[in-house]
């Protein structure tokens, strides 16, 4: 049987081939800020007792980027399966094999932060540098929640819209600074911001906002790739899923053809692996 794992900082997503109705979801595994005794926890007593026998396990994650951290995790897994085979990758391999299997595309990662990379026969031709909520990550949950404080700190957001954020979040310029500036985490607490435009996708204001966000993120990352006019593109996470109406907009307006748009890649990389 094959283990697969889709993992993020706050939760992993599992799945054992073989046996659909088996499926986990443990707390998030980054090597970057955890520690392997953290780690070899987490798998020995979650995961372990429901899969003993496993062939091979197939991880991917934010977190595994570099030769040290895939090491790190590597050791742990193994002092769980020693005998398994292990694949670790990143996850932004995990959605363009969600997306596109084997096949060529432009596979798109919209959630708390983007990403974007060209795929072809299940591998990572080149990838344009996300840059994080401060230098990049376009049409994200943190883009649209950054967005949204800035419209509201300069007085741009519509007076109505902006009554309405600040009470539901209890905003006040130096609450604002605390949080963003002084305290741990910004990208998610940006991110967490997204939702009050989620809950208000008729307002014009809030839909102009979001097709900005797309927009700029199908310029400066979508089009940079060689051929992207002829290529389809696809898109994971909780963003795209979300306001997918208005990304297809977005796409459509580009002249792009969109393969599939899925909230998790989970499932799809499921059946990946169960057909190869």
């Amino acid at each position: 049987m094959k283990l697969i794992a889709d993992s993020g900082s706050s939760k992993v997503d599992w799945a054992l081939s073989g046996k659909s109705n088996l499926r986990f979801r443990t707390k998030g595994l980054n090597p970057n800020y955890m520690s392997p005794e953290e780690i070899v926890s987490v798998l020995s007593t979650e995961i372990r007792p429901f899969c003993q026998e496993v062939e091979s396990i197939h991880f991917f994650g934010a977190g595994i980027v570099g030769e040290e951290m895939k090491r790190k995790l590597a050791c742990c897994i193994k002092e769980v399966w020693p005998d398994a085979e292990l694949e670790l990758s990143s996850d932004l391999r995990a959605s363009a094999l969600a997306l596109f299997g084997k096949e060529r595309g432009i596979a798109c990662i919209l959630g708390t932060g983007s990403n974007s990379c060209l795929c072809d026969g299940g591998e990572i031709l080149q990838n344009v540098k996300a840059g994080g909520f401060i230098l990049g990550d376009e049409g994200s949950g943190s883009w649209i929640g950054k967005h949204l404080l800035m419209d509201y700190i300069k007085g741009i957001m519509p007076e109505g819209l902006a009554g309405e954020f600040e009470r539901e979040y209890e905003l006040s310029y130096p609450a604002i600074v605390e949080r963003v500036y002084r305290q741990g985490s910004p990208a998610a607490y940006l991110a967490s911001l997204n939702m009050f435009a989620a809950s208000r996708l008729e307002d014009a204001y809030i839909s102009s906002l979001i097709k900005e966000g797309f927009g700029d993120f199908l310029q400066r990352n979508v089009c940079r790739y060689p051929g992207w006019e002829s290529l389809e593109i696809g898109a994971v996470g909780s963003v795209a899923k979300h306001y997918e109406a208005l990304f297809r907009e977005c796409c459509e307006e580009k002249g792009l053809k969109i393969r599939k748009i899925i909230k998790a890649p989970i499932e799809e990389l499921l059946k990946y692996y169960e057909s190869n």
